[in-house]
């Protein structure tokens, strides 16, 4: 079960490390301008 939980958030955790980026980047080319999910 560790072994799986283990294997899950090493696919998660760039998941949401990405992303993050992808947002923060969306943010800083259009500035002024909410990016709507």
């Amino acid at each position: 079960m560790l072994r799986y939980i283990l294997g899950k958030l090493a696919l998660i955790v760039p998941t949401f490390i990405g992303i993050t980026i992808l947002a923060f980047g969306f943010v800083r080319i259009l500035p002024g301008a909410p990016v709507l999910v």
